[in-house]
């Protein structure tokens, strides 16, 4: 035998499987050289296909089912007004440059002989800082929160009393009586603004002037709480709207604005309310 007959020889008996004593088994990976791989075929001791272990099918995991949204709170409907009742609305506004809320309430009475409803709607918003037309339009603050009150008035010597029970809403008190009577008061356009003065060298402020300047004298109902007011001390100022000019907005009613901001302005004055401000949410 050639040299080369007996090396070829050589390789093919070391890359055999050894014989199992219990018989046939199935095929494991093969550890073996290249160099068996190179030389001789692949070697099976069963003709049975290999097992190969299926795999189970792949969980996909399921996407949760959104929770449903709750609805919006809905509002309470107003009580319905008496038939040829007559209304009038004051709103209160308090704003400035300090990191409480800016809060305005409204309030409109509703008058139809002796019985009355008075509508009270409370809302905030951030960053009003100064009383201009920017503090006017209705989506700046947020959806208002309803309390309504009804009761009767009654007359005596030229002053009036509203004596209300609260129907619903948060608002307090419960109970409610207002003491009313007629005067005047002096009233700015409802897009005026309240300039802020500043200060000098010697700490003394330069006062907050109004711009435009004119105001006029308005008759309104005024009306004060028994009792410690939960709004300023001047009372309620109600009065009715009246339509545009060709300088003015129509108006549903005035308001009083005040700013607040601790040591630049804390001053205040009453303003006409455009009918635009005073949109339903």
């Amino acid at each position: 035998m050639s040299r080369r007959a007996l090396v070829l020889a050589t390789l093919v008996a070391s890359c055999a499987p050894a014989p199992s004593a219990s018989g046939p088994t199935a095929p494991v990976a093969s550890r073996e050289p290249a160099s068996c791989r190179d030389v001789a075929p692949a070697v099976t001791t069963s003709s049975s296909p290999p097992v190969v272990a299926s795999s189970p099918p792949p969980v996909v995991a399921s996407s949760p089912t959104p929770a449903a949204e709750a609805p919006p709170a809905t509002q309470p409907a107003w009580s319905s007004a008496p038939a040829g009742a007559t209304s009038l609305v004051f709103r209160e506004v308090m704003l400035g440059a300090l990191p409480a809320k800016a809060r305005r309430t409204t309030w409109t009475l509703i008058r139809a002989g002796s019985a009355v409803l008075l509508r009270v709607e409370d809302q905030s918003a951030r960053g009003m800082r100064h009383l201009d037309r920017t503090s006017l339009p209705p989506e700046i603050w947020s959806t208002p929160e309803r309390t309504e009150y009804r009761g009767t008035a009654s007359a005596a010597a030229g002053r009036t009393t509203l004596t209300l029970q609260r129907s619903f809403g948060a608002g307090d008190p419960a109970a409610l009586v207002l003491r009313c009577a007629p005067r005047t008061i002096e009233v700015h356009p409802a897009l005026v603004t309240l300039v802020e003065g500043w200060k000098h060298d010697d700490d003394t402020m330069e006062p907050a002037t109004w711009a435009p300047t004119r105001s006029e004298r308005v008759p309104v109902l005024s009306c004060k709480e028994d009792g410690p007011p939960r709004s300023f001390d001047d009372g309620l100022s109600f009065v009715a709207g009246r339509g545009a000019t060709t300088r003015d907005p129509a108006s549903v009613g005035v308001e009083w604005a005040f700013v607040n901001s601790d040591m630049v302005i804390q001053q205040g004055g009453y303003r006409w309310i455009p009918a635009f401000s005073h949109a339903a949410r």
